[in-house]
């Protein structure tokens, strides 16, 4: 089986209640998600494109302080350290 050389492997805990959620979303012939795994891919990816449009306004914030590969915004009245935009996460 050939893997997808972009994606990598994470272990998480979860709670039983919300496992037992998930099973009732996906693994099933007229379910939208065909595996837990694409269903937590498609929650992730949807979680992260709305916090980072939230944070537009954080990016555009004045950067204060630059030191050991992050850097530190001044946002509302308080310092937050950031990955600079350029940066690839990993």
């Amino acid at each position: 089986m050939e893997f997808d050389r972009t994606m990598k492997i994470i272990t998480v805990y979860l709670e039983i209640q919300d496992i037992k959620r998930m099973k009732t979303m996906c693994c099933k012939e007229d379910s939208l998600y065909p595996s837990r795994s694409e269903l937590i891919r498609v929650a992730i990816r949807d979680f992260l494109i709305k916090e980072l449009q939230g944070m537009k306004s954080f990016i555009s914030s004045p950067i204060v302080e630059k030191k050991e590969g992050l850097e530190t915004v001044l946002h509302r009245g308080k310092k937050w350290s950031i990955l600079p935009p350029e940066q690839e996460y990993v």
